[in-house]
Protein backbone atom coordinates (compact mmCIF):
# COMPACT_ATOMS: atom_id res chain seq x y z
CA UNK A 1 0.00 0.00 0.00
CA UNK A 2 1.49 3.65 -0.06
CA UNK A 3 1.80 6.00 -3.29
CA UNK A 4 4.46 3.98 -4.99
CA UNK A 5 2.00 1.04 -5.00
CA UNK A 6 -1.01 2.90 -6.84
CA UNK A 7 1.42 4.31 -8.83
CA UNK A 8 2.49 1.00 -10.46
CA UNK A 9 -0.61 -0.35 -10.67
CA UNK A 10 -2.01 2.61 -12.76
CA UNK A 11 1.53 2.14 -14.67
CA UNK A 12 0.92 -1.86 -15.24
CA UNK A 13 -2.79 -0.65 -16.50
CA UNK A 14 -1.63 1.72 -18.55
CA UNK A 15 1.58 -0.41 -20.30
CA UNK A 16 -1.07 -3.40 -20.33
CA UNK A 17 1.68 -5.78 -18.41
CA UNK A 18 1.07 -7.77 -15.09
CA UNK A 19 3.36 -8.16 -12.70
CA UNK A 20 5.01 -10.96 -11.09
CA UNK A 21 6.73 -10.44 -7.46
CA UNK A 22 10.10 -12.45 -6.69
CA UNK A 23 11.95 -12.01 -3.51
CA UNK A 24 15.61 -10.38 -3.06
CA UNK A 25 17.85 -13.23 -3.55
CA UNK A 26 19.95 -14.04 -0.18
CA UNK A 27 23.30 -13.62 -1.94
CA UNK A 28 22.65 -9.77 -2.86
CA UNK A 29 21.81 -9.52 1.03
CA UNK A 30 24.81 -10.55 2.29
CA UNK A 31 26.76 -8.55 -0.43
CA UNK A 32 24.56 -5.19 0.70
CA UNK A 33 23.60 -6.55 4.66
CA UNK A 34 22.68 -2.39 5.34
CA UNK A 35 20.19 -1.68 1.97
CA UNK A 36 17.49 -4.11 0.97
CA UNK A 37 16.90 -1.59 -1.60
CA UNK A 38 20.87 -1.82 -3.35
CA UNK A 39 20.33 -5.23 -2.77
CA UNK A 40 17.57 -5.34 -5.37
CA UNK A 41 19.71 -3.02 -7.49
CA UNK A 42 22.00 -5.56 -7.63
CA UNK A 43 19.25 -8.19 -8.99
CA UNK A 44 18.37 -6.38 -11.92
CA UNK A 45 21.79 -5.57 -12.43
CA UNK A 46 22.52 -9.48 -12.25
CA UNK A 47 19.25 -9.93 -14.54
CA UNK A 48 17.48 -11.55 -11.89
CA UNK A 49 14.78 -8.80 -11.68
CA UNK A 50 13.28 -6.65 -14.34
CA UNK A 51 12.84 -3.69 -11.94
CA UNK A 52 12.63 -3.08 -8.07
CA UNK A 53 9.33 -1.71 -6.71
CA UNK A 54 9.15 1.22 -4.90
CA UNK A 55 11.04 4.05 -4.59
CA UNK A 56 14.88 4.13 -5.34
CA UNK A 57 17.52 7.16 -4.80
CA UNK A 58 19.62 6.73 -7.82
CA UNK A 59 22.55 7.27 -6.64
CA UNK A 60 26.35 7.49 -8.62
CA UNK A 61 26.93 3.70 -7.02
CA UNK A 62 23.63 2.21 -8.27
CA UNK A 63 23.73 4.00 -11.44
CA UNK A 64 27.10 1.60 -12.20
CA UNK A 65 24.93 -1.49 -11.81
CA UNK A 66 22.28 -0.69 -13.30
CA UNK A 67 19.92 1.84 -15.13
CA UNK A 68 17.01 4.12 -14.04
CA UNK A 69 13.46 5.01 -14.90
CA UNK A 70 12.52 9.35 -15.16
CA UNK A 71 12.39 10.30 -11.53
CA UNK A 72 9.04 10.51 -9.70
CA UNK A 73 10.71 13.51 -7.79
CA UNK A 74 13.56 14.71 -5.35
CA UNK A 75 13.66 13.47 -2.23
CA UNK A 76 15.27 16.00 -0.14
CA UNK A 77 17.83 15.76 2.97
CA UNK A 78 18.25 17.73 6.16
CA UNK A 79 20.50 17.69 9.11
CA UNK A 80 18.25 16.77 12.18
CA UNK A 81 19.28 17.69 16.10
CA UNK A 82 18.55 17.59 19.57
CA UNK A 83 15.84 20.58 20.65
CA UNK A 84 17.74 22.42 23.65
CA UNK A 85 15.20 22.04 26.41
CA UNK A 86 14.01 24.78 28.07
CA UNK A 87 15.53 28.14 28.63
CA UNK A 88 18.32 28.41 31.16
CA UNK A 89 18.53 31.16 33.60
CA UNK A 90 21.11 33.37 31.74
CA UNK A 91 18.67 32.83 29.01
CA UNK A 92 15.83 34.04 30.86
CA UNK A 93 17.73 37.12 32.03
CA UNK A 94 19.32 38.40 28.86
CA UNK A 95 16.08 37.64 26.59
CA UNK A 96 14.96 41.43 27.50
CA UNK A 97 18.14 42.65 25.44
CA UNK A 98 17.62 40.15 22.92
CA UNK A 99 15.73 42.62 20.40
CA UNK A 100 19.42 44.22 20.21
CA UNK A 101 22.83 42.87 19.78
CA UNK A 102 25.56 42.96 21.66
CA UNK A 103 27.39 45.56 18.99
CA UNK A 104 24.34 47.61 19.08
CA UNK A 105 23.93 48.25 23.42
CA UNK A 106 27.55 48.77 23.25
CA UNK A 107 26.97 51.71 20.54
CA UNK A 108 24.03 52.99 22.22
CA UNK A 109 26.48 52.73 25.69
CA UNK A 110 28.81 54.96 23.99
CA UNK A 111 26.77 57.13 21.98
CA UNK A 112 25.31 58.18 25.98
CA UNK A 113 28.43 58.34 27.00
CA UNK A 114 30.03 60.88 24.12
CA UNK A 115 26.59 62.88 24.63
CA UNK A 116 27.10 62.83 28.33
CA UNK A 117 30.71 64.44 27.49
CA UNK A 118 30.23 66.79 24.93
CA UNK A 119 26.62 68.13 27.23
CA UNK A 120 29.30 69.08 30.04
CA UNK A 121 31.83 70.42 27.65
CA UNK A 122 29.23 73.11 26.74
CA UNK A 123 28.51 73.52 29.84
CA UNK A 124 24.68 71.96 30.05
CA UNK A 125 25.72 69.69 33.27
CA UNK A 126 26.22 71.64 36.38
CA UNK A 127 29.17 69.92 37.67
CA UNK A 128 32.58 71.11 36.94
CA UNK A 129 35.02 68.22 37.21
CA UNK A 130 35.24 66.59 34.11
CA UNK A 131 34.77 62.84 35.32
CA UNK A 132 31.83 63.35 38.27
CA UNK A 133 30.55 66.00 34.92
CA UNK A 134 30.80 63.00 32.52
CA UNK A 135 29.03 60.66 34.77
CA UNK A 136 26.13 63.12 35.44
CA UNK A 137 25.97 63.86 31.63
CA UNK A 138 25.81 59.97 31.19
CA UNK A 139 22.89 59.52 33.61
CA UNK A 140 20.94 62.17 31.99
CA UNK A 141 21.56 60.30 28.31
CA UNK A 142 20.07 57.59 29.56
CA UNK A 143 17.26 58.81 31.15
CA UNK A 144 16.58 60.46 27.61
CA UNK A 145 17.38 57.25 26.12
CA UNK A 146 14.81 55.40 28.08
CA UNK A 147 12.14 58.51 27.99
CA UNK A 148 12.28 59.36 31.48
CA UNK A 149 13.48 62.86 31.39
CA UNK A 150 17.02 63.21 31.53
CA UNK A 151 17.58 67.13 29.66
CA UNK A 152 15.06 68.87 29.98
CA UNK A 153 16.07 71.44 27.62
CA UNK A 154 19.72 73.03 26.42
CA UNK A 155 21.06 76.51 27.29
CA UNK A 156 23.34 76.59 24.31
CA UNK A 157 22.38 76.42 20.62
CA UNK A 158 25.14 73.25 20.30
CA UNK A 159 23.81 71.15 22.90
CA UNK A 160 19.89 71.96 21.08
CA UNK A 161 21.26 69.98 18.29
CA UNK A 162 22.92 67.35 20.28
CA UNK A 163 19.42 66.92 22.16
CA UNK A 164 17.63 66.49 18.21
CA UNK A 165 20.21 64.62 17.13
CA UNK A 166 20.43 62.11 20.25
CA UNK A 167 16.60 62.40 20.94
CA UNK A 168 15.90 61.00 17.16
CA UNK A 169 17.80 58.23 17.24
CA UNK A 170 16.39 57.60 21.29
CA UNK A 171 12.91 57.91 18.79
CA UNK A 172 14.26 55.18 16.38
CA UNK A 173 16.03 52.77 18.82
CA UNK A 174 12.14 52.76 21.45
CA UNK A 175 9.83 51.83 18.51
CA UNK A 176 12.47 49.37 16.56
CA UNK A 177 12.90 47.56 20.21
CA UNK A 178 9.52 47.20 21.11
CA UNK A 179 8.63 45.83 17.31
CA UNK A 180 11.50 43.65 17.74
CA UNK A 181 10.20 42.24 21.19
CA UNK A 182 6.82 41.69 20.38
CA UNK A 183 8.17 39.58 17.21
CA UNK A 184 10.12 37.50 20.11
CA UNK A 185 7.08 37.15 22.43
CA UNK A 186 4.60 36.15 19.23
CA UNK A 187 7.31 33.54 18.00
CA UNK A 188 7.95 29.93 19.03
CA UNK A 189 11.58 29.97 19.25
CA UNK A 190 13.30 26.58 19.39
CA UNK A 191 16.77 26.62 20.18
CA UNK A 192 19.33 24.16 19.14
CA UNK A 193 22.97 23.57 20.18
CA UNK A 194 23.66 22.49 16.33
CA UNK A 195 22.55 25.15 13.95
CA UNK A 196 23.90 23.63 10.86
CA UNK A 197 26.00 20.79 8.93
CA UNK A 198 29.30 23.18 9.21
CA UNK A 199 28.64 23.53 12.75
CA UNK A 200 28.36 19.75 13.36
CA UNK A 201 31.14 19.32 11.24
CA UNK A 202 32.95 21.89 13.30
CA UNK A 203 31.65 20.59 16.74
CA UNK A 204 32.96 17.30 15.79
CA UNK A 205 29.74 15.62 16.37
CA UNK A 206 29.14 11.98 15.32
CA UNK A 207 26.08 11.92 12.58
CA UNK A 208 23.67 9.29 11.34
CA UNK A 209 23.06 8.31 8.25
CA UNK A 210 22.25 5.87 5.95
CA UNK A 211 24.49 3.73 3.58
CA UNK A 212 23.70 4.47 0.61
CA UNK A 213 24.17 8.48 1.07
CA UNK A 214 27.42 7.81 1.52
CA UNK A 215 29.16 9.13 -1.56
CA UNK A 216 26.78 11.94 -2.05
CA UNK A 217 27.64 12.99 1.50
CA UNK A 218 30.94 12.53 1.46
CA UNK A 219 31.04 14.47 -2.20
CA UNK A 220 29.66 17.77 -0.71
CA UNK A 221 31.34 17.21 2.63
CA UNK A 222 34.78 15.58 2.66
CA UNK A 223 34.97 16.55 5.91
CA UNK A 224 32.66 14.52 7.52
CA UNK A 225 33.97 11.54 6.48
CA UNK A 226 35.25 10.65 10.07
CA UNK A 227 31.95 11.59 11.25
CA UNK A 228 29.40 9.43 9.82
CA UNK A 229 28.07 6.55 11.09
CA UNK A 230 25.98 4.59 8.72
CA UNK A 231 22.82 2.88 9.65
CA UNK A 232 20.25 0.39 7.65
CA UNK A 233 17.00 2.73 7.68
CA UNK A 234 16.15 5.56 8.70
CA UNK A 235 14.36 4.51 12.09
CA UNK A 236 17.57 2.97 13.21
CA UNK A 237 19.34 6.56 13.01
CA UNK A 238 16.47 7.95 15.09
CA UNK A 239 16.99 5.03 17.66
CA UNK A 240 21.09 5.60 17.80
CA UNK A 241 20.27 9.53 18.16
CA UNK A 242 18.34 8.20 21.04
CA UNK A 243 20.78 6.14 22.85
CA UNK A 244 23.43 8.54 22.80
CA UNK A 245 25.41 6.99 19.86
CA UNK A 246 25.05 9.71 17.54
CA UNK A 247 24.29 13.80 18.23
CA UNK A 248 22.66 14.49 15.20
CA UNK A 249 21.46 12.39 11.57
CA UNK A 250 20.41 12.89 8.25
CA UNK A 251 16.48 12.47 7.62
CA UNK A 252 14.52 13.42 4.28
CA UNK A 253 11.38 15.03 4.66
CA UNK A 254 9.16 11.79 4.17
CA UNK A 255 10.14 10.20 7.12
CA UNK A 256 10.80 13.23 9.32
CA UNK A 257 6.96 14.00 9.05
CA UNK A 258 6.18 10.67 10.09
CA UNK A 259 8.21 10.58 12.75
CA UNK A 260 6.80 13.67 14.08
CA UNK A 261 3.63 12.90 13.39
CA UNK A 262 4.42 9.78 15.90
CA UNK A 263 3.61 7.10 12.93
CA UNK A 264 5.28 4.04 12.90
CA UNK A 265 7.52 2.91 13.13
CA UNK A 266 8.86 5.88 14.98
CA UNK A 267 5.57 5.78 18.23
CA UNK A 268 6.96 4.43 20.57
CA UNK A 269 4.46 4.20 22.48
CA UNK A 270 4.15 8.37 22.25
CA UNK A 271 3.46 10.60 19.23
CA UNK A 272 5.26 13.41 20.98
CA UNK A 273 8.42 10.97 22.13
CA UNK A 274 10.71 12.07 19.20
CA UNK A 275 9.25 16.20 19.73
CA UNK A 276 12.88 16.79 21.19
CA UNK A 277 14.27 16.25 17.56
CA UNK A 278 14.09 19.35 14.78
CA UNK A 279 15.55 19.73 11.35
CA UNK A 280 18.25 22.52 10.70
CA UNK A 281 20.14 24.29 8.14
CA UNK A 282 19.56 23.93 4.37
CA UNK A 283 18.73 21.39 2.40
CA UNK A 284 21.96 18.89 2.34
CA UNK A 285 21.44 16.84 -0.45
CA UNK A 286 18.44 16.28 -2.78
CA UNK A 287 18.62 12.86 -4.51
CA UNK A 288 16.14 11.53 -7.28
CA UNK A 289 13.90 8.92 -6.81
CA UNK A 290 13.24 6.41 -9.37
CA UNK A 291 12.68 2.66 -10.51
CA UNK A 292 15.90 0.58 -11.11
CA UNK A 293 15.23 -1.31 -14.09
CA UNK A 294 16.14 -3.54 -17.42
CA UNK A 295 17.95 -1.32 -19.39
CA UNK A 296 15.77 -3.01 -22.41
CA UNK A 297 12.17 -2.26 -20.86
CA UNK A 298 13.18 1.46 -19.88
CA UNK A 299 12.35 3.21 -23.05
CA UNK A 300 8.99 1.68 -22.68
CA UNK A 301 8.29 1.83 -19.29
CA UNK A 302 10.43 5.53 -19.27
CA UNK A 303 7.72 6.96 -21.72
CA UNK A 304 4.51 5.64 -19.88
CA UNK A 305 5.68 7.30 -16.52
CA UNK A 306 6.47 10.85 -18.32
CA UNK A 307 3.17 10.80 -19.82
CA UNK A 308 1.14 9.79 -16.83
CA UNK A 309 3.04 12.76 -15.33
CA UNK A 310 2.07 15.10 -17.87
CA UNK A 311 -1.33 13.73 -17.80
CA UNK A 312 -1.42 14.62 -13.62
CA UNK A 313 -1.44 10.97 -12.77
CA UNK A 314 1.54 11.46 -10.13
CA UNK A 315 -0.33 14.52 -8.63
CA UNK A 316 -3.19 12.73 -7.86
CA UNK A 317 -1.82 9.91 -6.21
CA UNK A 318 0.61 11.81 -3.96
CA UNK A 319 -2.89 13.82 -3.08
CA UNK A 320 -4.39 10.66 -1.74
CA UNK A 321 -1.35 10.90 1.08
CA UNK A 322 -0.91 14.29 2.61
CA UNK A 323 1.63 14.84 4.77
CA UNK A 324 0.81 13.77 8.43
CA UNK A 325 -0.03 16.74 10.93
CA UNK A 326 3.00 16.74 13.04
CA UNK A 327 2.20 15.91 17.08
CA UNK A 328 4.99 18.61 18.02
CA UNK A 329 5.40 22.38 18.53
CA UNK A 330 7.19 24.09 15.27
CA UNK A 331 9.02 27.21 15.05
CA UNK A 332 7.52 30.46 13.58
CA UNK A 333 4.94 32.48 14.70
CA UNK A 334 2.44 31.51 17.15
CA UNK A 335 -0.95 30.15 16.65
CA UNK A 336 -2.91 32.14 19.38
CA UNK A 337 -1.23 35.43 21.56
CA UNK A 338 -0.72 34.16 24.75
CA UNK A 339 -0.07 36.25 27.64
CA UNK A 340 2.91 37.40 28.81
CA UNK A 341 4.07 35.29 31.99
CA UNK A 342 6.75 36.22 34.40
CA UNK A 343 9.08 34.32 32.64
CA UNK A 344 9.16 36.70 29.90
CA UNK A 345 10.33 39.27 32.13
CA UNK A 346 12.79 37.63 34.21
CA UNK A 347 15.62 40.01 33.33
CA UNK A 348 13.21 43.16 33.73
CA UNK A 349 12.29 42.00 37.17
CA UNK A 350 15.92 41.15 38.12
CA UNK A 351 16.73 44.34 36.81
CA UNK A 352 14.21 46.31 38.71
CA UNK A 353 15.37 44.44 42.01
CA UNK A 354 19.35 44.93 41.59
CA UNK A 355 18.29 48.70 41.31
CA UNK A 356 15.90 48.59 44.19
CA UNK A 357 18.63 46.86 46.24
CA UNK A 358 21.31 49.31 45.74
CA UNK A 359 19.06 52.19 46.07
CA UNK A 360 17.84 51.20 48.74
CA UNK A 361 21.67 49.81 50.16
CA UNK A 362 23.20 53.66 49.42
CA UNK A 363 20.31 54.97 51.17
CA UNK A 364 20.81 53.33 54.22
CA UNK A 365 24.75 53.64 53.72
CA UNK A 366 24.18 57.16 53.55
CA UNK A 367 21.78 57.58 56.63
CA UNK A 368 24.29 55.71 58.73
CA UNK A 369 27.33 58.18 57.76
CA UNK A 370 25.15 61.02 58.48
CA UNK A 371 24.09 59.92 61.91
CA UNK A 372 27.87 59.07 62.48
CA UNK A 373 28.41 62.54 61.58
CA UNK A 374 25.84 63.71 63.68
CA UNK A 375 27.12 62.03 67.12
CA UNK A 376 30.73 63.32 66.50
CA UNK A 377 29.56 66.37 66.79
CA UNK A 378 27.15 66.62 68.97
CA UNK A 379 29.78 65.02 71.53
CA UNK A 380 31.90 67.56 70.59
CA UNK A 381 29.50 69.88 71.72
CA UNK A 382 29.12 68.40 74.54
CA UNK A 383 32.36 68.26 75.59
CA UNK A 384 32.72 71.91 75.32
CA UNK A 385 29.79 72.65 77.28
CA UNK A 386 30.75 70.76 79.76
CA UNK A 387 34.34 72.56 80.59
CA UNK A 388 36.58 75.72 79.62
CA UNK A 389 40.15 74.87 79.20
CA UNK A 390 42.23 77.48 79.47
CA UNK A 391 46.20 77.02 78.15
CA UNK A 392 48.92 78.94 79.94
CA UNK A 393 52.36 77.40 78.68
CA UNK A 394 52.82 74.31 81.20
CA UNK A 395 48.99 75.44 83.01
CA UNK A 396 46.01 74.03 82.14
CA UNK A 397 42.49 74.90 84.55
CA UNK A 398 39.88 72.49 84.17
CA UNK A 399 36.49 73.38 85.87
CA UNK A 400 33.37 71.72 86.27
CA UNK A 401 33.36 67.65 85.69
CA UNK A 402 37.39 67.63 84.46
CA UNK A 403 38.74 69.88 87.30
CA UNK A 404 40.43 66.74 89.05
CA UNK A 405 42.41 66.26 85.69
CA UNK A 406 43.43 69.85 86.06
CA UNK A 407 45.38 71.96 89.13
CA UNK A 408 43.75 73.70 91.93
CA UNK A 409 42.81 77.30 91.39
CA UNK A 410 45.21 78.19 94.47
CA UNK A 411 48.17 76.68 92.87
CA UNK A 412 47.03 78.18 89.43
CA UNK A 413 47.18 82.00 91.20
CA UNK A 414 49.76 81.66 92.94
CA UNK A 415 51.76 80.30 89.52
CA UNK A 416 50.26 83.38 87.54
CA UNK A 417 51.20 86.10 90.51
CA UNK A 418 54.96 84.47 89.96
CA UNK A 419 54.98 85.23 86.41
CA UNK A 420 53.55 88.08 86.83
CA UNK A 421 56.34 89.68 88.47
CA UNK A 422 58.46 87.95 86.17
CA UNK A 423 57.27 89.78 83.55
CA UNK A 424 57.15 93.37 85.18
CA UNK A 425 61.06 92.64 86.16
CA UNK A 426 61.76 91.89 82.33
CA UNK A 427 59.84 94.84 81.16
CA UNK A 428 61.28 96.90 83.84
CA UNK A 429 65.10 95.82 82.84
CA UNK A 430 63.91 97.12 78.76
CA UNK A 431 62.86 100.33 79.86
CA UNK A 432 66.67 100.50 81.19
CA UNK A 433 68.02 99.61 78.15
CA UNK A 434 65.74 101.69 75.84
CA UNK A 435 66.73 104.89 78.36
CA UNK A 436 70.89 104.02 77.57
CA UNK A 437 69.87 103.81 74.26
CA UNK A 438 68.15 107.17 74.49
CA UNK A 439 70.92 108.77 76.22
CA UNK A 440 73.51 107.29 73.67
CA UNK A 441 71.49 108.66 70.44
CA UNK A 442 71.41 112.41 72.44
CA UNK A 443 75.32 112.08 72.74
CA UNK A 444 75.74 111.22 69.33
CA UNK A 445 73.74 114.11 68.08
CA UNK A 446 75.49 116.26 70.21
CA UNK A 447 79.04 115.41 68.69
CA UNK A 448 77.30 115.19 65.16
CA UNK A 449 75.96 119.14 65.63
CA UNK A 450 79.38 120.02 66.45
CA UNK A 451 81.23 118.80 63.67
CA UNK A 452 78.60 120.67 61.31
CA UNK A 453 79.60 123.98 63.25
CA UNK A 454 83.27 123.65 62.51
Amino acid sequence: TGFSSDFLAALSKRGEFKIEWKPISADSKAAHPNSSYSACVRDVAMNRLDFCYGLFWETSERRLMTTFSPAYFPDLFRLMVFVKEGRNFWQAVTRIFEPFSPGLWAVIVGTSMLVGLTMWFLGEVEDENVVRGTVSGTRLAFMKFLGEGGFAEAKTRGGSIILFGFGFMCMLCASAYTASLASILLTNHIDTAIKDMEDAIQQQVPICIMQPLKGPMLGKYPAAEHLLVYKGWFDEVVAAMDSGECLAGIMNENDYSRMRAGLSPYNGGSPTKHCNKITVGSVLLSVPLAIPMQVDIEKAVGYLMVDMKFQGVLDDKLRKFPEPASQCPEGGLLAEVASMTPSDLTGALILAGVALVIGATFHMVQKKIAEKCAQREQARKKRNDEGTVIGLGDIVLREGKDAGRGVTIEAACAKLETISHQLAAVSAKLDRQMETKSVAVAAAEATCAKWESL
